[in-house]
């Protein structure tokens, strides 16, 4: 079975490497390594270039983020697609661990798994584990699945695939659109990957700058309601969410990471002391179920 990884790219040079290493690091010879890059104007092409014997990449204007999605889509070749941002890396062994879990949920469309927060030199700021799929917390609360941690079959992916309008809440307006299809979603109790924090990240903008992306995603996908109502909605969903990863041992998990972890270089693919870090952070962190 082919993996698809599908990174889009602009001006992002400098957090590059990681992201190709984290996906060449993975000894998986079924994997393919899309990148399409909106015409940067830093390091990123040269950089490209210097890997293209390990990914297949483009270079050209687009329409963001979204756009640049929907081609590497068009572009790839496998059964399962996996959104891995630039700025973001995968964990040891994360391929593996995807294969096991399809392989014992043969029913999945769309399979997501637990992150972790790494700041800009990636150090582990905190686990961010998750609980198996509950349609009203996706709808209500957001997207809680980590796109780095997901990984989509083809087969089930929307025509329209992203929307190339939305510059922030794209992953909330696919997941809702998978569901409304009737998507199954699969948990995987491991950290796959880890998500950087930084201020030239799109999701440091303050939220009011993208209120009306929420407006229009709601009333496509029918949560149209009453402020009032909306809020409620939201609260309950957020205290269930809360309430399934304490009872799911999510929350022990991650204060146990948090006191042995904290700090700790998880750039695998870096050195031999980063790779011990990271291994000894999935090995905490895992609990091999798939629900």
């Amino acid at each position: 079975m082919l993996l698809s990884i599908l990174t889009p790219s602009r001006n992002y040079g400098s957090f590059l490497p990681d992201a190709l290493q984290s996906v060449a690091g993975q000894e998986d010879d079924a994997v393919e390594h899309i990148v399409v890059d909106g015409a940067s104007t830093d390091d990123t092409v040269e950089i490209l270039r210097a890997w293209s014997h390990r990914v297949r990449f483009v270079s050209a204007p687009d329409q963001g983020q979204s756009d640049a999605l929907n081609k590497a889509a068009a572009m790839a070749d496998g059964e399962w697609l996996g959104w891995l941002n630039v700025d973001e890396f995968y964990l040891p062994d994360a391929f593996r661990t995807v294969r096991t879990a399809l392989a014992d949920t043969p029913g999945a469309d769309v399979l997501y798994g637990d992150c972790c927060f790494v700041d800009q030199t990636g150090r582990l700021l905190r686990l961010l584990p998750q609980h198996r799929f509950v349609p009203r917390i996706l709808r209500w609360y957001g997207p809680f699945m980590s796109t780095c941690a997901t990984f989509i079959r083809r087969d089930a992916l929307p025509e329209r695939g992203w929307d190339p309008a939305l510059r922030r809440v794209m992953d909330w307006d696919l997941f809702l659109e998978l569901q409304r299809r009737g998507a199954r979603f699969a948990h995987v109790r491991a950290p796959l990957a880890a998500f950087r924090i930084h201020d030239a990240q799109v999701t440091a903008v303050r939220i009011h700058s993208w209120a009306g992306e929420g407006v229009h995603v709601r009333a496509r996908h029918d949560l149209a309601a009453s402020p009032r109502l909306a809020k409620t909605l939201h609260v309950l969903a957020r205290v269930d969410h809360g309430l399934r990863k304490l009872a799911d041992g999510a929350y022990r998990r991650q204060a146990a990471v948090q006191r042995a972890l904290r700090g700790a270089d998880l750039r695998w693919f870096a050195s031999s002391d980063a790779h011990e870090n990271a291994e000894r952070l999935v090995h905490m962190a895992s609990r091999p179920t798939y629900r």
